[in-house]
């Protein structure tokens, strides 16, 4: 049933009940639509107007708001079945049926869009504009001019941080021709090449940094290549690397350059099959291995890696249930290296250990593939040695009661081998070399990536207990080291406060061996235990270190950082120890010393401490003179674990924010020699003093040359983290083109 047919509506109109709307127009012969067509909604609005013609060769259409002002106009080629021209939607003021038609995302201020339909039906062009019919962004500001030697059709995407060039299929699924991509200032950043008659995937893609070519993929037939690029002293790029995709990802074959882009060498992978792999060096076989990893008891067909000469230089014989040995074929009797994980090799494909990994392979290598292989062999052998050493290490009887306290088998730990009893047995030992092996390998069960473990507390209160029954002078060093190293661990105050309690009570029980050892070590094993004390909370030695004038500068610096970190001291003690720092400044005669000291009074006070004059000043001139810092590294050197290793950063955030403000244009003069991790520290003291939180604040020459210069840093390592951190922290934007845009207009 026909809806009431509105007084706007023309009798000879008939209600389509499908699309709910009124239409009229003639059809020909063939029921094509012919001649105008035009619709009605229920309501009696006009919704569109279409001019269809003899109905095979061009439609034109318009649609409607309700208020009657055009919404939608284009064209379309009949005879090729494309929408061509120029279309164009418009918005109104509150809302509209015809909204829902409307393009485009996220820009609220935009009131028409329009786009430009080559006779191919390819969109090359898009164009937003506002109400008063200005051209705007995406991002709804005003469409700034396009950079030089950009093409006419580039607009910003990306959040108006980039501009684009492409020619597009109208559901935006593919493209053809040339793709670009350019930073705000119209340095390119990306181009590709798709087939002139349009797909998802371009044929050549190009990725540059800073302007020049960095990333090359093309696809050639059945292979894809992708390349990598440097760039040379003169500044053109040349190859860095190459590799092949064949297969799929199946076979990889990597060519890699030196500086000047000559070929270095080759590395190829072929996977053959599921369990069929071979690796080449520069076209020679050096490995290949078959075994079925859907039946990972049954033993491999063939594991072989070879020799320079193509001789067999390892391979594997399967002994049974799971077992086997790689044998080494050096010399006249083979060198065997047993093994018990055999299904697991089978099951994960791991037969290739000794071989570097293929995507660790640098142009300028020193050794080939076979003696890589050669090197770890040898070396997993003299660990497997080790192993068994181990295993038949006697426990002493002094520390056996000890040892016996932990349940080392069960507790928690990283990795479950070498037993961790045994390793302390070594380490504690007279054999020097088994004791550093030992050394390393505890280290690797109880400390990984930062994270601790229960065992990691186990150990430090062992060797704590084991210390007073130590006799021999080495041992006890390693104990003492060792300990030292363990309770100042980031992690370990935090992970298991209960254990850390633990750990601290059995290191305050030999308090005074600890005190002692600072006392006559002047070494880095010295100051390792000045931490520990520092962790304690201890400052007595410290304090006596630092007055001691047979100690060397190292560790009378060392004390000083100590003194300073000592925990769990109170408000009382802190000023005082500020203090104390305060009276060994003025009578220090090394210049890195009373350097270090001044750092030390002036990051350890409050922050409405009076300025010190003569601290100030001693800091000011080396910022002033970086020719002059050099002097100051012999005393800094061994404290960088505490002020860290850029000298000039740390003199700039210790003195006050208005003399920094007094000296900050040497800052930002020097800022772009300065490498990549000290510029994002720079940055954060330089936009900390000129652009404090919150303060909006008319632009002086000295913050416009500020942004101009961070400009250009974000330009020179577009994409460098670390930057990008210290601009969001400091509300600044992390653009090059919107920084110089700031810099410009004078507002912050």
């Amino acid at each position: 049933m026909s809806a009431p047919r509105p007084t706007s509506v023309p009798e000879t109109a008939t209600f389509a009940d499908d699309d709910q709307l009124w239409q009229m127009g003639e059809r020909d012969a063939e029921a094509r639509k012919i001649g105008v067509w035009t619709y009605w909604r229920p309501d009696g609005s006009k919704e569109c107007e279409e001019t269809w013609g003899d109905g095979r060769t061009r439609l034109t259409y318009r649609r409607f708001h309700p208020d009657g002002s055009v919404a939608q106009s284009g064209a379309k080629d009949l005879v090729r079945d494309l929408w061509v021209g120029r279309p164009r939607w418009t918005r109104i003021e509150g809302d509209s049926p015809e909204h829902s038609h409307w393009p485009v995302r996220g820009t609220p201020a935009a009131r028409a869009y329009e786009m430009t339909i080559d006779d191919d039906g390819w969109v090359v062009d898009e164009r937003l504009f506002d109400a008063a019919g200005a051209r705007i962004t995406q991002g709804g500001a005003p469409f700034p001019p396009i950079p030089e030697d950009l093409p006419d059709n580039a607009f910003l995407a990306n959040g108006d941080r980039s501009w684009v060039s492409q020619s597009r299929s109208l559901d935006n699924a593919r493209r053809r021709g040339a793709y670009a991509v350019w930073d705000r200032n119209g340095v390119l950043q990306e181009r590709h090449q798709y087939d002139e008659a349009g797909d998802e995937k371009p044929l050549r893609r190009e990725q540059y940094k800073n302007g020049a070519l960095w990333s090359l993929v093309e696809q050639r037939g059945a292979e894809r290549v992708q390349s990598f690029f440097r760039r040379r002293e003169g500044g053109e790029p040349v190859l860095r690397s190459s590799t092949i995709y064949r297969d799929g990802d199946q076979d990889r074959e990597e060519t890699l350059y030196d500086e000047d882009g000559v070929r270095r060498y080759s590395v190829r992978m072929e996977r053959v099959s599921a369990g069929h792999v071979r690796r080449y060096d520069d076209g020679q076989l050096v490995f290949e291995a078959i075994w079925d990893g859907d039946a990972p008891e049954v033993p491999p067909q063939k594991v072989a890696y070879y020799g320079e000469d193509g001789a067999l230089l390892v391979d594997y014989r399967s002994l049974g249930e799971g077992k086997g040995e790689l044998r080494l074929h050096l010399g006249d009797t083979p060198r065997i290296l047993p093994i018990d994980d055999e299904a697991d090799r089978n099951e994960y494909g791991h037969w290739g250990r000794f071989l570097p990994g293929f995507a660790h392979y640098e142009a300028d290598r020193t050794k080939r593939d076979w003696q890589v292989v050669t090197e770890r062999f040898l070396a997993a052998l003299e660990e497997h040695r080790f192993a068994e050493f181990l295993a038949a290490q006697p426990v002493p009887d002094a520390l056996a009661p000890i040892l016996g306290r932990v349940d080392w088998t069960s507790i928690r730990a990283a990795g479950d081998d070498p037993a961790i009893d045994k390793l302390l047995v070594t380490l504690l030992g007279d054999d020097a070399a088994a004791a550093e092996r030992a050394h390393a390998l505890l280290w690797g069960r109880i400390e990984q990536q930062d994270c601790v473990f229960a065992a990691t507390y186990a150990v430090a209160e062992t060797l704590a207990r084991v210390l007073p029954v130590v006799t021999g002078q080495a041992p006890r060093r390693r104990a003492v080291k060792d300990l030292a190293d363990i309770v100042c661990l980031p992690a370990l105050a935090h992970e298991d406060e209960r254990r850390f309690a633990d750990v601290v009570a059995a290191a305050r029980a030999v308090l005074p061996e600890l005190a002692d050892f600072v006392r006559t070590a002047d070494d880095a094993d010295g100051r390792a235990v000045m931490h520990l004390l520092a962790q304690l909370g201890e400052p007595a030695a410290l304090r006596a270190r630092l007055g001691d004038a047979g100690a060397s500068l190292e560790t009378r610096a060392y004390a000083a950082c100590a003194l300073v970190a000592c925990r769990g001291l109170t408000a009382e003690q802190r000023a005082d120890t500020v203090q104390h720092l305060r009276r060994v400044f003025d009578g220090e005669p090394d210049p890195g010393l009373k350097v270090v000291l001044g750092l030390l009074v002036r990051l350890s006070g409050n922050d409405d401490a009076p300025r010190d004059p003569a601290v100030d000043a001693l800091l000011v001139h080396y910022i002033l003179h970086p020719a002059e810092q050099d002097r100051l590294f012999p005393a800094w050197r061994p404290v960088i674990g505490f002020l860290g290793d850029d000298i000039p950063s740390m003199l700039m955030r210790a003195i006050p924010h208005e003399v920094r403000l007094e000296h900050i244009d040497a800052m930002l003069d020097r800022l772009p020699t300065r490498g990549l991790l000290d510029q994002a520290t720079d940055l954060d003291i330089l936009f900390a003093t000129l652009f404090p939180a919150g303060a909006g604040q008319e632009l002086s020459p000295l913050h416009r040359k500020a942004l101009r210069i961070a400009a250009d840093l974000v330009d020179e390592h577009p994409g460098f983290v670390n930057h990008g951190e210290i601009f969001r922290r400091h509300a600044l934007p992390w653009d090059s083109f919107r920084l110089r845009e700031l810099a410009r207009a004078g507002i912050a």
